[in-house]
């Protein structure tokens, strides 16, 4: 547990496979226990591009349950990141919408400017359709 939340995580360990491709059966299993550690080992893996998608939207989820609020700023930046198609990644309505409720958990009314500019650049209408959810809360 110690190398996982000290090392560099695209170095591999011992032959085996980086902890940048954790299972995200892991990460819950893990964020479960309620070390110490988990929030920051969290914020490690959201901040690396050649972690995989699945992985990293398990972490927006925990992070945004966990309430950190130090990992609001990068979990926006996964939203312009997705949104763009950064890293040659596909752009994806479901991590974005799982984005926007992880920073709404984190920082409830204090979100309402990031509401705004997802409000004024999203096109897909599941996410349109949260938004007008999150009206009824949170007054943006």
């Amino acid at each position: 547990l110690h190398d996982l939340l000290t090392r560099d995580l695209t170095a591999p360990a011992s032959g085996k496979r980086s902890p940048s491709h954790l299972h995200p059966r892991f990460i819950e299993d893990f964020a479960a226990t309620g070390h110490e550690g988990v929030a920051k080992l969290l914020q490690r893996i959201i901040q690396r591009p050649e972690v995989e998608p699945f992985t990293v939207q398990t972490c927006v989820v925990l992070l945004g349950k966990m309430k950190c609020v130090d990992a609001a700023r990068r979990i926006q930046e996964l939203y312009r990141e997705n949104k763009s198609g950064a890293f040659g990644r596909v752009p994806n309505p479901g991590f974005r919408r799982r984005v926007v409720d992880a920073v709404v958990e984190i920082l409830g009314p204090g979100s309402a400017e990031f509401l705004r500019e997802v409000d004024r650049t999203e096109s897909d209408v599941g996410l349109r359709k949260r938004l007008d959810d999150l009206r009824k809360e949170i007054r943006f």
